[in-house]
């Protein structure tokens, strides 16, 4: 079972919040630290990132993939003065989320598609069985199974365009 990274939900959560968030530490969490209040601020906005995007991440994994997305990929922009830590998403990140997010609508579109010229072939098939009771029978197990298909797949939850 493969763990999907946690970057583009970092890039995601950033697109929801007009492309930044900011995080100010309070004086108590600068003195319950040994850091510098910039440092304080990096962290403490990494741990409420990593809680408000839900990752299982630990805060040393989740600051690696800002370094990551910062430094390697070059999407986010981290800065921090005196309490205050901003993270800003550049351009080629929303670029990068944006066509992450196409890509999962066009996904559940053509997986729509599928299920949907399945039941157009079933509802053929069915047509051609002679006997009525027998096809009613059909019919309604093929309801069965393509409802519990559309919902097995989310494809009712499609997202609109906006």
């Amino acid at each position: 079972m493969s763990k999907d990274p946690d970057w583009p939900k970092i890039l995601q959560f950033l697109r929801s919040q007009d492309g930044s968030y900011r995080r100010e530490a309070t004086q108590e969490e600068i003195e319950n630290e040994d850091l510098t209040p910039p440092q304080v601020a990096k962290k403490k906005l990494a741990e409420d990132l990593g809680d408000e995007i839900s990752m299982n991440s630990e805060i040393d994994e989740l600051q690696t993939t800002l370094g990551f997305l910062e430094n390697k990929l070059g999407f986010v922009e981290f800065s921090s003065a005196k309490n205050r830590a901003n993270l800003k998403l550049k351009r080629e990140g929303f670029k990068i989320s944006h066509e992450r997010e196409l890509s999962e609508r066009r996904d559940k579109s053509n997986d729509a598609l599928v299920l949907f010229t399945l039941a157009l072939v079933l509802v053929g098939v069915i047509d051609l069985i002679p006997d009525k009771g027998f096809r009613v029978g059909m019919s309604l197990v093929v309801l069965g199974l393509l409802l519990y298909m559309v919902q097995r797949t989310e494809l009712l939850d499609l997202p609109t365009i906006k």
